[in-house]
């Protein structure tokens, strides 16, 4: 709940810099410094803070053309592949975004006018990819001991 928390904070604070930059530019001709800076991080944030929560719920956009009856065996089998598969691809994003961290600290690499530093902001984004990997591989073990794997996003409630 904290990481949706975090991510609609970053969501609010990009509104915030949005309409704060367009006023400036609309009355004073000027616009916010470095507002495309911050957008970009706070866009970063939301949606690396976001996805461990929509990994959880079982919310990721899906394509329902493979899925079987509950309870059925080879439903649970393919619940167990997707979730390995998924913990596999997450495992190397978050390798890969590592290895991207490690190379902007070492060439102290920052982000446009404001000079902000990349590798804390991939560093989090590293971060929160390997927590999906993690809830991936727990969805899979819950589909293997019979455990209640949630695969699937539930239905909104009218």
């Amino acid at each position: 709940m904290i990481l949706v928390w975090i991510s609609g904070i970053a969501l609010f604070l990009m509104m915030v810099v949005t309409v704060t930059d367009v006023a400036g530019r609309y009355f004073s001709g000027r616009s916010l410094t470095g507002s495309n800076e911050m957008i970009r991080m706070a866009l970063a944030v939301s949606v690396s803070s976001a996805l461990p929560a929509v990994t959880k719920a079982g919310a990721h956009i899906t394509l329902e053309l493979l899925v079987g009856q509950e309870g059925h065996p080879l439903e649970r089998l393919r619940r167990i592949l997707v979730n390995v598969i998924g913990a596999a691809a997450y495992a190397f994003l978050t390798w890969f975004l590592w290895q991207a961290a490690m190379e902007a600290h070492e060439f102290s690499e920052v982000i446009g006018y404001l000079e902000l530093p990349r590798a804390p902001m991939i560093l989090f984004m590293t971060f929160m990819t390997a927590v999906c990997a993690g809830v991936m591989l727990e969805q899979a073990w819950q589909s293997i001991t019979g455990g209640t794997a949630k695969d699937e996003a539930e239905e909104p409630q009218a």
